[in-house]
């Protein structure tokens, strides 16, 4: 968060929130209220019977014996609305008619109408230049901040002595080193607090009705080391946060016999040599119970251990289980000739025994020659039983080998099970005739000993004597919007269903479709595995523009759960339609940076309690459609010719064809690493029935460019999209680019064997 104008750094963290959206409670007036219904969530007024506030109100002007809990539920209902002054008058109220034990309701007061503030968390800086804070407060309107220097050698040496001292009863407390700020605050643990480094004031400018508003302090603070910084309000709290500058930093990696640590500077992340590690290592060992009555009120020895090694010329530090022992716990400090230090708190090891076990693993693979059978069908099955080896050749591991092959029915029983012997790809299969007889559900295949689950169903087949469907928009609608959709249930033989019950149900789920070019290669490592651009959120705009990398498969992506927006059961129209509404507009309040699926699932059932169902879906978007960029290469050299490509698809993946605008943008930044653009040539490119556009671009010169492609259809929408690419000049340095902190591209997106891979390796 950033200073937008008011000279201080102050940041009004609700500034651009809507006020008149369904959750802004704060608007709500004393007769509005807000619920949800079956049929979504509502914003309305409340009929004088039933406002609970002016309910309170006249238990409370009642004065009887439950005016005192009246005034404590106004209380409450005004400070989850966010109308604090409100809150506060009826604090004051309760305290002037009931007292105040032990001054709660004063601390409740003071929380809200005196001057509070705290920091908003803290995460390991790189020192060189000024540590930025991120500051919390209401009502006040000046801040004066101390800096302390904290001590850290010598904490971590009273920690390394308090344990060499082998205590009777190890008090974790006095062995934490991660937690200094406990220590310093809680412990008063004072000893670890230096010199004053620092000290100065800052003007606040609160927001009204004592809502929080949230500033960016920027410290005076570069220097390596932990800092104790504190903030005291003018007539207000104190509030405290330690701050570490880091200019060296000590990563570890557990390998298979051996712990890897590897030395780089903060900065720049390259690697530090010939920096020397000491380790320091202690564990509890029981003494035996023979002994324990020798020993007085000790149950455990602690047992320490320390030693030196020193990193190699990549700052590597290998180290094996023979001197790194999983039984102890560990610290490791390094510092180099100019004093620069780091540790990694006390951590555990432990060492693996990797093998390729789970590369050489059965595996069975079932089919059957469809999902579904009816009583006395016939069911046709094969199974596959090989070594999940990608270089085994084609002769399986099981060829000739017989195997029992069991079927069980819904009730677990046994139908069949004979021995089968394998080809030579390790197939086995077999057919089985289902009796008239035979149990509906679930029956599974599966090879005795060594599973492999394969299923299928046996159904009766019933006609079904009407049918249900849900007319919903087919194009997505803009998010936002109120969305009608029709439950619709009519007999085969084309007249409605009149007389019946419908049970609907809406869920909103999270909309995430990224679009890629396809390529050949897409059926196996998944779309856009050849991507060349990674995700530049610090760019002014580009989550508007830009397109987001893939996710590799093996990394962990969240999905959302559903959130259920209506659910309700309603008898069926005369016409056999049920209408439903979708308001939209909560979602975008709440969720309003990405896309939205409403799924609408109808139960209908009628009078001979025959159940039908139908499902439809309605997409809620954004934008009417995505623009997408790309080139041909990771990075260019000058005199390349530079591919560009655009795209236009809707959140549906339906292309867009129009008329579009691209501009060539070369980028410079400031001293602060802010982007300018200036224009260098345009095209006039359209996109074809496909979607899709493209444009030669020779690389002139050196330097970090953007493609800005805006794309027009043909309702009058124009949505921009957008690419940055580098051009590179042998032998010069781009001090001048401005990257992520670190970015590995390739120059191209497939080689073929004897080819050349260019790698470029870029860092911010």
């Amino acid at each position: 968060m950033r200073d937008d104008g008011d000279g201080d750094g102050n940041v009004d963290e609700d500034a651009e929130q809507d006020e008149s959206g369904p959750y802004a409670v704060h608007t709500l007036s004393e007769d509005e209220t807000i619920a949800k219904f079956a049929t979504g969530i509502k914003r309305f007024k409340l009929p004088d019977e039933y406002n609970f506030i002016k309910i309170y109100r006249k238990i409370l002007n009642d004065n009887d014996g439950y005016s005192s809990s009246a005034i404590d539920r106004l209380v409450e209902i005004f400070k989850n609305r966010r109308q604090y002054p409100k809150t506060a008058d009826y604090l004051r109220e309760s305290i002037k008619k009931y007292g105040d034990h032990e001054n709660y309701k004063k601390n409740q007061l003071d929380q809200i109408i005196g001057n509070w503030g705290q920091f908003v968390g803290s995460k390991p800086l790189a020192a060189g230049k000024p540590a930025e804070l991120e500051l919390s407060f209401r009502n006040g309107k000046e801040v004066s901040f101390e800096t302390f220097k904290i001590k850290v050698p010598e904490l971590l040496n009273d920690v390394r002595e308090y344990l060499k001292s082998n205590p009777k009863q190890l008090d974790w407390q006095n062995v934490d080193i991660n937690d200094i700020g406990r220590r310093i605050v809680w412990d008063n643990q004072t000893k670890y607090v230096g010199e004053k480094v620092a000290a100065w004031d800052m003007k606040l400018q609160p927001r009204e009705n004592h809502f929080n508003k949230t500033v960016l302090v920027e410290t005076p603070l570069k220097e390596a080391g932990a800092y104790l910084v504190t903030a005291k309000f003018a007539d207000g709290n104190v509030s405290r946060i330690v701050v570490w500058l880091n200019d060296t930093v000590i990563m570890r990696k557990q390998g298979n016999n051996g712990s890897i640590y590897f030395i780089s500077d903060a900065l720049t992340g390259a690697p530090k040599s010939k920096i020397k590690l000491d380790f320091f290592g202690y564990r509890q060992k029981f003494i035996d119970r023979k002994l324990l009555d020798k020993v007085i009120v000790r149950q455990y020895n602690t047992e320490t251990k320390s030693f030196k090694v020193e990193t190699n010329d990549d700052g590597l530090a290998i180290i094996g289980q023979e001197i790194l022992s999983e039984d102890f716990q560990w610290t490791a400090m390094t510092s180099d000739d100019g004093g620069k230090k780091a540790y990694l708190g006390f951590s555990g090891v432990w060492y693996g025994q990797y093998h390729d076990n789970e590369y050489n693993q059965t595996k069975i693979y079932v089919i059957t020659d469809r999902p579904v059978y009816r009583p006395e069908q016939e069911v046709n099955f094969k199974l596959w039983v090989r070594k999940a080896k990608y270089d085994q050749d084609d002769i399986s591991d099981f060829a000739n080998q017989a195997f029992a092959v069991i079927i069980r029915n819904p009730k677990n029983e046994e139908i069949y099970k004979k021995a089968l012997t394998a080809d030579q790809f390790g197939g086995i299969e077999d057919k089985i005739k289902l009796p008239k007889s035979a149990t509906l559900g679930i029956y599974n295949i599966c090879i005795e000993n060594l599973g492999g689950y394969g299923r299928f169903r046996l159904e009766e087949y019933k006609k079904p004597e009407y049918e249900v469907s849900i007319d919903a928009p087919k194009e997505p609608v803009k998010l936002g919007d109120k969305i009608t959709a029709t439950i619709k249930a009519k007999y085969y033989f084309g007249a409605p269903v009149t007389d019946a019950k419908v049970k609907y149900k809406v869920q909103r789920y999270s909309h995430n479709v990224n679009w890629y070019p396809p390529m050949y290669w897409d059926w196996f490592y998944g779309p856009g595995y050849w991507w060349f651009a990674c995700d530049y959120y610090w760019y002014p705009g580009w989550k508007s523009w830009g397109c987001k990398s893939p996710y590799p498969w093996w990394f962990p992506v969240g999905n959302d759960p559903p959130e259920l927006v209506m659910e309700n059961e309603v008898k069926i129209g005369e016409d056999g339609t049920v209408k439903v509404e979708i308001d939209s507009s909560v979602a975008k309040a709440m969720h309003g940076d990405q896309d939205h699926r409403y799924e609408i699932t109808a139960e209908v059932v009628d009078p001979s309690r025959r159940t039908i169902y139908g499902k439809g879906s309605v997409i809620a978007a954004r934008k009417p459609f995505t623009v997408y960029g790309w080139v041909d290469m990771g990075f260019y050299q000058v005199g390349d010719a530079v591919n560009a490509n655009f795209a236009g698809r809707t959140v549906d993946g339906k292309p867009v064809k129009g008329a579009g605008a691209l501009k060539l943008l070369k980028i410079k930044y400031d001293a602060e690493g802010k982007p300018s653009e200036t224009a260098i040539q345009t095209w006039k490119v359209s996109t074809n029935e496909e979607g899709l556009a493209s444009q030669q671009i020779k690389a002139a010169e050196k330097g970090q460019y953007k493609l800005s492609y805006t794309l027009q259809d043909a309702k009058g929408n124009s949505i921009e999209g957008g690419y940055i690419f580098t051009v590179h000049a042998q032998g010069e340095p781009d001090s001048d680019f401005r990257f992520n902190n670190i970015e590995v591209v390739n120059d191209k997106t497939e080689y073929k064997d004897g080819d050349t891979a260019k790698i470029l390796i870029k860092t911010n």
